[in-house]
């Protein structure tokens, strides 16, 4: 399978933690943000401020992992629909992005791997619908897999 490159997370990483937590901080900044979201936010990271945003974003090491980091917030509030909308606009530029592009990908089965994947099961399987996509096994960790898989090798060698 052939498809556009990874573009990382300044430019691309459509889906991923840190393009849903770039979506969350930047309309948190730009006061786009429902009432009732923007206080939620506040609640859980009070020290969440422009200078302190600034700084994580232009001169940690890890940007994007600061970006990740709002996830488990982003996965609790998934059915306020703001949430929901933001979820659904970075999956949807994943699809039309980084899979429309391999030639068949709509005769495969699509799997998923990852803390996000996993947390935003329900979004992706609504667009997978959406999008004519069949979505196969949404899983947390590869080490799941290869966990069961070790498992079963030695069970079935007693």
């Amino acid at each position: 399978m052939q498809g556009n490159p990874s573009l990382g997370f300044v430019l691309g990483d459509e889906g991923s933690g840190s393009s849903l937590g770039k979506k969350l901080i930047r309309a948190f900044h730009y006061n786009l943000l429902p009432a009732d979201l923007h206080e939620s936010l506040l609640k859980t990271y009070p020290k969440l401020n422009i200078e302190r945003t600034i700084e994580r974003v232009y001169q940690s090491p890890a940007p994007n992992r600061w970006l990740a980091g709002f996830v488990p917030f982003i996965a609790g509030h998934i059915k306020h629909p703001f949430v929901y909308g933001s979820i659904e606009q970075a999956f949807s530029e994943f699809y039309n992005n980084r899979l429309s592009v391999i030639p068949g990908f709509d005769k495969d089965v699509i799997h998923f791997v990852g803390g996000v994947a996993f947390a935003m099961e329900q979004v992706i399987r609504e667009l997978g619908i959406k999008y004519g996509i069949t979505v196969g096994k949404i899983i947390e960790s590869p080490l799941e897999i290869l966990a069961s898989r070790a498992g079963a090798s030695l069970g079935a060698g007693q």
